[in-house]
């Protein structure tokens, strides 16, 4: 399953791509208004950051600007995938840009239906927005996997660690974490950290040893 990050903070994806579990990043309208600096600057920092896929939204409605906004975002760079929200004009806009070979996430995905037609239309990732589609959320994402569509399905708006584990249980395509989220995911449960305390309590009667010695380490 690919693990991608939904966030601009740089500390953050530096930590994700050190430990190797880093395949994307996703942004929003939101996110990038959150910003301290112009979009294209965070972009520009995004992109310089790691050397995979950077999805960008789209902040129009009409069909005709969707269309031209993604194909300024591919300029910008062709390692941006465009995303647009699943409505008739989005449908018409992922269409036009997958016939001109411009890769588009459908986002804003609450119902099979959706994601069903924007994968007709070209998505090469279908994205349900997990918590805000609410008890149902799981059969709703097992629905559009076992229609076993052409794209990919990448869940969103991810609250627990427990649902992230479930994703990865069932097999989905991929996921994309906030920070905090992906902070949670990486904390080890007491008994790891009671556990290691404990070898490290026994490590103090071992004999001397320079093999098990760093040098670097050493006061």
């Amino acid at each position: 399953m690919e693990i991608w990050l939904d966030t601009i903070d740089l500390k953050t994806i530096e930590k994700a791509k050190n430990i190797g579990l880093l395949d994307g990043i996703t942004t929003n309208p939101t996110i990038l208004a959150e910003g301290k600096k112009t979009p294209e600057d965070i972009l520009e920092e995004l992109l310089n950051s790691f050397s995979g896929p950077l999805a960008v939204q789209v902040t129009v409605r009409s069909e005709e600007g969707m269309i031209e906004q993604g194909k300024d975002f591919f300029d910008f760079s062709d390692r941006i995938i465009v995303k647009v929200p699943v409505t008739s004009e989005g449908l018409g806009a992922i269409y036009h840009l997958s016939l001109a070979n411009i890769p588009v996430m459908a986002t804003a995905i609450f119902e099979p239906m959706q994601a069903f037609l924007a994968s007709q239309a070209g998505a090469c990732y279908v994205v349900p927005y997990f918590s805000h589609i609410g008890e149902n959320a799981l059969e709703v994402c097992q629905i559009i996997q076992n229609m076993d569509l052409s794209s990919h399905l990448l869940i969103a708006s991810l609250k627990k660690p427990e649902q992230f584990l479930q994703c990865a249980s069932l097999k989905f395509d991929a996921v994309t974490l906030k920070g905090p989220l992906f902070d949670a995911c990486l904390n080890p449960p007491q008994q790891t950290l009671d556990q290691i305390e404990r070898f490290e309590a026994s490590w103090q009667n071992a004999s001397p040893s320079r093999l098990f010695t760093i040098p670097s380490l050493q006061d």
